[in-house]
């Protein structure tokens, strides 16, 4: 952007500066900011900035000489402002809100809170990324989150929203998981559908299983623990298995950071189990599995899994 702006004249320059502040005031406003919080400021600032910086890019889409660009910008923005270039970058994020809240509504993803049955970093994306001016979570952290600065970031929002909707899709059709399992749980905000489908892998590997999915118990994980790792590393078998499923719902592309993601949690869970009654792990201690001591209430009840 300032490439850009170099190239205009002095009093375009002026012009520009002021139009960049009213775009400060309004994001500020449309956010409810408080106007006296200097972090807010330098928050629309930066949101402003990066917003901005997209658009130009977008517009200058083809163009490969520096030279040549900061000319072509130039000239852009002294024919639309740096209002209509805005514009330009925000076209794209609102369609990444509107792709996040749509599949918030499909309740395959969320309970109360947008992305609260994802694992991170899906959770923490599809909420940030909900919202009026979306962005993209820090993933080094759980709260903070930064603009979408360029097409890279563009494109990792978008990826992040496909793989949310790909592992709802793993889930409920790779491994047939019935939904009604989430509200099941004593705890269903504590539930991730990660949590599903690592069960579900492990179920599916059981002696004598019964029916396509059920909450595990100390003795099924006990057994996964002895027959499920090769030394610290779980059998090559489930990652084929994982990538065979995610193939049948028509997510490929998605295979490995799944791979990563759910069954990298499995081999540490199983790998660091504490010992309970009898030896047997302790499933108070068990936490990216669905086990009997999650569903304890609705076993309570005398009901059975379907």
């Amino acid at each position: 952007m300032r490439r850009a702006l170099a190239a205009l004249s002095p009093a375009q320059q002026g012009e520009r500066a002021r139009e960049f502040t009213l775009l400060v005031n309004e994001l500020m406003a449309a956010q409810r900011f408080e106007p006296g919080d200097v972090k807010l400021q330098e928050r629309a600032f930066h949101q402003a900035e990066a917003t901005v910086g997209l658009g130009l890019e977008l517009l200058a889409a083809g163009l490969v000489d520096p030279a040549e660009q900061a000319r072509f910008l130039a000239g852009r923005i002294a024919a639309i402002g740096l209002r209509g270039v805005f514009r330009a970058g925000y076209g794209p994020l609102d369609k990444l809100r509107r792709a996040a809240l749509a599949l918030h509504r499909e309740g395959r993803v969320s309970l109360k809170t947008i992305g609260s049955l994802l694992d991170r970093p899906w959770g923490h994306a599809l909420a940030a990324l909900a919202r009026w001016y979306p962005e993209l979570p820090v993933e080094s952290s759980s709260t903070a989150t930064r603009p979408i600065a360029g097409l890279r970031d563009l494109a990792r929002a978008t990826e992040l929203i496909a793989q949310a909707g790909a592992l709802a899709a793993l889930a409920f059709h790779g491994y047939a998981i019935d939904p009604a399992w989430v509200t099941r749980a004593d705890e269903p905000e504590r539930l991730s559908l990660g949590d599903l489908v690592r069960t579900a892998i492990v179920h599916l590997q059981l002696p004598g299983r019964r029916g396509g999915f059920a909450p595990l118990s100390a003795d099924d994980i006990a057994w996964a623990r002895d027959h499920l790792l090769q030394g610290a590393r779980l059998i090559p078998a489930l990652a084929s298995e994982l990538r065979a499923r995610c193939l049948a719902v028509g997510a490929p592309q998605h295979a490995e950071v799944f791979v990563q993601a759910l069954l990298g949690r499995l081999e540490v869970e199983l790998g660091t189990l504490e010992p309970g009654a009898a030896g047997l792990p302790d499933l108070t201690r068990v936490g990216s599995l669905l086990t009997i001591q999650r569903v304890s209430v609705w076993l309570k009840t005398g009901l059975q899994a379907s």
